[in-house]
């Protein structure tokens, strides 16, 4: 498949992921979608392309620029772990905080081998969790 037609289809991929991703963390617990987070691949792929995490990343950011969503972090996250997941790519969903003055702001960001491929800040925030991942 042609490069252009790969990151076309991925990027209408991504669209219909965070349509869905948004709409799912308005309707339901947090702890259901935390949980599907942490689900392994179905099929893990050990030999997967080492370019995918970096497409599939260039597929999802754009779009939440483009809807404006308040929040974009949590939902990006959720739909890049999505793409890669159902490539065979196991990815952790990390959740981290970080004191801004007098209150609190969180961040959300992919890693793959604790190195971030998604979700990436000029800022440190402090893991407070860890959603799939490869378990030892």
């Amino acid at each position: 498949m042609k490069p252009r037609v790969r990151m076309r289809k991925l990027r209408r991929e991504a669209l219909v992921l965070l349509l869905f991703w948004v709409s799912a963390i308005r309707l339901f617990p947090s702890r259901k979608i935390l949980a599907w987070a942490a689900r392994p691949p179905r099929d893990p792929k050990r030999f997967a392309d080492p370019e995918l995490p970096v497409q599939v990343g260039a597929a999802v950011a754009p779009w939440a620029a483009r809807f404006g969503l308040s929040a974009p972090c949590l939902p990006t996250a959720l739909v890049a772990q999505s793409m890669l997941r159902r490539r065979g790519v196991a990815s952790a969903l990390c959740l981290g905080v970080r004191r801004e003055t007098s209150a609190l702001a969180a961040h959300a960001w992919l890693e793959i081998d604790h190195k971030v491929v998604f979700g990436a800040t000029d800022v440190a925030y402090s893991r407070i969790a860890e959603y799939g991942g490869v378990k030892p």
